[in-house]
C-alpha cells in the first residue's frame, strides 16, 4: 500500500521517507531490552496457532512462517489494560527501539487512567481557588460528548487551572486544565501512605515514585509497599483580596429584607419624582407605603426601585442605616468589613460553631459558638457587637448563641461555611485571601479547634468534614507548612449521646480526620499563622524553645515530602473521572500524580485472539473481563478517540509570527498553526501530517 513518499514521489530508494498509515504499526525488538523481542515472541505464537489448526481442528495451517520477517503484513490487535476493546493494526516492521511506534491516532485510541469520584482536586475557576470532588464537579459540567467506543464522556473547559509540576524546572506551579472526562466503571486500587494520605485510582494510573533511590514512573498495579510517593507542601498561587461584604448586594431585590433608618432620604428622593408617580410605578397603595414610612423600615426591593428612578445608588443612602428581615426586630449593618477580628470569628465558627433554623410561625434562626475560654468569649462578644451590632440571645458557661436570620444567611448561604460539622468548609472568598489576611481566619480556627501538645512539639486539629481538612491543607500550603493526616473513630459526646437516646435511635460512631503540623514545621506555623489565643501560643512558644524538632521520619526536600506506601487494596469497579493538564502532573488528595494518560499496550495476533478467546477461559477474580478483548474495532475513526491528539500540530514549518509573538509572551493560540483537529471528517485527518525538523 506504500507507493509514494512524503513528497509524492514514486518509491525508488531506501532513503525516501514514508508517512505511517493510521493502523500500521512498528513493533519493538531491542537487543538492550531485558524482554524477548516482539518478532521472536510473535513468531512462536504464529507457529503455535498453526499447530492448533492442524492437530486440534484438522485444518490447513494459516501462517506457514519461514522467518520472523514473514510476520510483516499480518494483522494484530492492540489492547491496553482495562479497556475491554482492541484496535486492529497491521505489522509493517520492527525497530531496535524499546518503544511501540504507531500513528498518533492509534495510540490515542487506547483509553486512559482515572481517579475515583471522591478524589479532591484544587481548581482555580475564573480566578477563584476551591477544592472540589472531581466526581461532583464533572457531574456539574454535564459532559455529553462521546469521545470513544467505550462510552467516555468529555467536556472541554476554559479558564480553569490546578496545581501541577513542571519536570523541566522542577517546580510546583499552576497549570491549565484542558478537559474533564467521565468513564465507565473500572476496578480501582486504593493506596495509603505513611503520612495518612489515601487515593483511589484505576490500576493503570501512573505515579512518580522513589524506589531504591531512583525516580520511576510506575502504574498503580505495579506499586509496592515502601515505594515513596511525592507530596508537595508549598503552593504559590495568586490571591484575591476582598475587604468587605455587602449584605445589600447579596439580597439585592429580596422583598423580605428591610432597610431601616433611611426615612429622611426616602422623603427627599420622593420629593424629586412625586409619590403618586412612584406608587404607580411599584403598584403599591399609599396606605401600605406609609406603614413602611412610619416604621422607618422599607423593603430592599422598594428602595432599589426608588434609587433606580432617581439615578442614585446605595452609596447615596445614610451610612448609619441597617438591614433586617420582615417581622424581625434584629438589625445588622449593611456591609460587614472583613477586618482581622471578623476573619477570626469566621474561623472560630468553622471550628466550633453551627447554625440551625425552624421556619414555623414561631420559628427561629440561630448561630451558635462553643466558647468555654474567657479570652475567646470576650473577643467573640466584642467583635459581634462592634461589627454585627449583635448581643448574644443566650449565654452559658461554654456557649454563646446569636439569634438573627441575616446572620444565619451570612454564615450558611453567603459564605457557605457550613451549617453543621459535616458540611464545614473554608469559605472560598477567604481561602483566596493573601497570606497576611488569611492567617486571621486560621487563627480563629486553631484557637477554637487546634491543639498543641504539652509534651511534644506538634499542632493538630480534628474534623468530621474531609472537605474541610482538604481546605485547611490547601490554606497551610500557601505558607509552605506541611501537614500529615490520620483518621480515627469515636463515640459522640454526652450531649449528642443524650439526643440519640431521647430519640430512641442507635448511637453512631463518628469518623474524625486529624491534620497534624509535624515538629519540623511548627516554627514556620508559629511564624506565619500561630494562635491568637494567648494560652495556646504560650505553650507553642515554650515547646519551640525547649524541644528539639525530631522531624517526621519521612524523607523530604525543599519541594516534596516522600511518604512510603503502607497499604494497597484492590477494590471493585466504579465510575472514574479524568482531567488533562499542562505538563501532565496534578495534585489529587494532596499527592502529586500523573494526570490521566495513555497506557502501555499489548499486541495480539488476530488469529490467536479469534481462535483462543472464550469467556469460559477468563479467571473468576475481580476485573478479569477488563483485560480481555470483548469488543473489537476494525476501523480507526478519529472522532471516536481521545481528543487530546486533536491538538497535534501537523505543519511543515512554523510561521515567523510564532517567534515574533513568543518574544512578546503572547498566548500560543495567537498564531494559527494547522492541527489534526482542523481536519476531522476529511482525508487529512489520517494523512498529510507534516514535521518541522528531519
Amino acid at each position: 500500500g506504500y507507493v509514494k513518499d512524503i513528497h509524492g514521489e514514486d518509491l525508488a530508494s531506501e532513503e525516501q521517507l514514508l508517512e505511517l498509515k493510521p493502523q500500521d504499526i512498528i513493533l519493538p525488538h531491542s537487543d538492550e531490552s531485558l524482554d524477548e523481542g516482539s518478532q521472536a515472541v510473535l513468531f512462536k505464537i504464529a507457529q503455535f496457532v498453526d499447530d492448533l489448526l492442524v492437530h486440534l481442528y484438522g485444518l490447513e495451517p494459516y501462517y506457514k512462517l519461514k522467518s520472523t520477517t514473514d510476520l510483516i503484513g499480518h494483522l494484530v490487535v492492540g489492547l491496553a489494560p482495562h479497556i475491554s476493546a482492541g484496535m486492529v493494526g497491521r505489522i509493517i516492521g520492527f525497530s531496535k527501539t524499546q518503544g511501540f511506534l504507531a500513528h498518533p491516532s492509534y495510540h490515542s485510541s487506547l483509553r486512559r487512567d482515572c481517579f475515583s469520584k471522591d478524589t479532591f482536586i484544587p481548581l482555580c475557576i475564573d480566578g477563584v481557588w476551591k477544592n472540589v470532588k472531581i466526581g461532583d464537579y464533572v457531574a456539574s459540567l454535564n459532559p455529553s460528548t462521546v469521545v470513544d467506543d467505550y462510552g467516555t464522556l468529555a467536556k472541554k473547559v476554559n479558564n480553569i487551572s490546578t496545581i501541577g509540576y513542571n519536570p523541566k524546572t522542577k517546580k510546583i506551579q499552576v497549570v491549565k486544565v484542558q478537559e474533564f472526562t467521565k468513564h465507565t466503571p473500572i476496578p480501582m486500587i486504593s493506596l495509603t501512605t505513611k503520612d495518612g494520605r489515601s487515593l483511589k485510582v484505576t490500576d493503570n494510573h501512573k505515579f512518580l515514585v522513589v524506589r531504591n533511590d531512583k525516580q520511576l514512573k510506575i502504574a498503580a498495579r505495579d506499586l509496592q509497599i515502601t515505594d515513596k510517593l511525592f507530596v508537595p507542601y508549598s503552593y504559590s498561587v495568586i490571591s484575591s483580596d476582598i475587604f468587605s461584604i455587602s449584605l445589600e448586594d447579596y439580597y439585592k431585590n429580596n422583598s423580605h429584607v428591610m432597610i431601616r433608618g433611611i426615612k429622611e432620604t426616602v422623603k427627599q428622593l420622593l420629593d424629586r419624582i412625586g409619590i403618586h408617580s412612584f406608587l404607580k410605578y411599584i403598584s403599591m397603595t399609599r396606605r401600605s407605603f406609609y406603614n413602611y414610612f412610619i416604621r422607618n423600615s422599607f423593603p430592599l426591593s422598594l428602595v432599589s426601585s426608588l434609587l433606580h428612578l432617581t439615578q442614585k445608588t446605595l452609596i447615596d443612602l445614610p451610612s448609619e442605616r441597617s438591614l433586617g428581615m420582615v417581622r424581625d426586630h434584629i438589625s445588622l449593618p449593611p456591609r460587614i468589613p472583613l477586618d482581622p477580628d471578623v476573619l477570626w470569628v469566621v474561623g472560630l465558627y468553622v471550628a466550633e460553631g453551627f447554625s440551625r433554623k425552624n421556619i414555623s410561625s414561631k420559628g427561629y434562626y440561630q448561630v451558635d459558638f462553643a466558647a468555654s475560654e474567657a479570652e475567646i468569649r470576650q473577643k467573640l462578644q466584642r467583635t459581634m457587637k462592634t461589627y454585627f451590632h449583635l448581643e448574644p440571645s443566650l449565654v452559658n458557661k461554654d456557649r454563646l448563641t446569636y439569634s438573627s436570620h441575616i446572620l444565619y444567611d451570612f454564615f450558611v448561604y453567603l459564605l457557605r461555611a457550613g451549617e453543621e460539622a459535616y458540611s464545614k468548609r473554608i469559605p472560598e472568598l477567604i481561602l483566596n485571601l493573601p497570606c497576611d489576611r488569611l492567617k486571621y481566619f486560621l487563627q480563629g480556627y486553631f484557637d477554637g479547634d487546634g491543639s498543641d501538645s504539652l509534651s511534644d512539639l506538634r499542632v493538630h486539629c480534628d474534623s468530621v468534614s474531609i472537605a474541610l481538612i482538604n481546605d485547611l491543607e490547601f490554606a497551610l500550603r500557601k505558607y509552605g507548612v506541611f501537614t500529615k493526616r490520620t483518621s480515627y473513630t469515636k463515640w459522640p459526646g454526652p450531649k449528642v449521646r443524650e439526643f440519640y437516646l431521647r430519640k430512641k435511635r442507635p448511637i453512631p460512631l463518628f469518623t474524625c480526620h486529624r491534620l497534624i503540623v509535624p515538629s519540623n514545621f511548627c516554627a514556620l506555623f508559629s511564624e506565619t499563622v500561630g494562635f491568637s489565643l494567648s494560652r495556646k501560643q504560650r505553650i507553642l512558644d515554650t515547646l519551640l524553645l525547649t524541644i528539639n524538632p525530631l522531624g517526621m521520619r519521612i524523607d523530604s526536600d525543599d519541594t516534596f515530602v516522600y511518604p512510603e506506601i503502607t497499604k494497597i487494596e484492590h477494590l471493585s469497579a466504579e465510575t472514574s473521572y479524568c482531567l488533562n493538564v499542562d505538563h501532565h502532573f496534578v495534585v489529587a488528595n494532596g499527592l502529586m500524580t500523573y494526570n490521566c494518560d495513555g497506557d502501555e499496550a499489548c499486541i495480539l495476533l488476530l488469529t490467536d485472539m479469534l481462535l483462543n478467546f472464550s469467556r469460559h477461559y477468563l479467571p473468576t477474580h475481580r476485573g478479569s473481563t477488563q483485560d480481555a478483548p470483548l469488543v473489537l474495532s476494525s476501523k480507526l475513526i478519529p472522532k471516536e478517540i481521545d481528543d487530546m491528539v486533536y491538538d497535534l500540530d501537523v505543519a511543515w514549518q512554523y510561521p515567523l509570527a510564532l517567534y515574533q509573538n513568543a518574544l512578546e509572551y503572547k498566548e500560543p493560540n495567537s498564531v494559527k498553526i494547522p492541527r489534526m483537529g482542523d481536519y476531522l471528517g476529511t482525508p487529512r485527518q489520517y494523512e498529510g501530517f507534516g514535521f518541522t525538523h528531519p
